[in-house]
């Protein structure tokens, strides 16, 4: 199994923002992959936090990640995915070109 998209949104939370990433998992005929576990750090300036989400039968699922108003952006790099398939990070893509199947950077809203 891969990464087969990393898709970017954002939206106001207050005096915060919220950064979300939507990871798309493939099987190698590019189906649908459910029950993986994808982890991810979210890099933050100097900081780095860890998140997990499970796909649904789409194979899809999303982080969300509420950042501090004065950052103007947040990345997300998927670590791993476990699940019944084994995980080839080397298969990773992204169809609309905006991550490189790995990492994906989210702007402010």
């Amino acid at each position: 199994m891969h990464v087969g998209d990393l898709d970017a949104s954002s939206a106001p939370a207050g005096n915060r923002w919220n950064a979300s990433v939507t990871i798309t998992i493939h099987d190698e005929n590019e189906n649908p992959v459910a029950n993986a576990t994808v982890t991810g750090t979210w890099f933050l300036g100097n900081r780095m936090r860890s998140d997990t989400c499970i796909t649904n039968s789409n194979g899809q699922c999303t982080i969300t990640r509420t950042i501090a108003n004065f950052m103007t952006t947040a990345t997300f790099s998927v670590d791993n995915v476990t699940g019944t398939l084994t995980y080839d990070d080397g298969g990773n893509h992204d169809p609309d070109g905006d991550s490189n199947g790995k990492t994906i950077t989210v702007n402010k809203p």
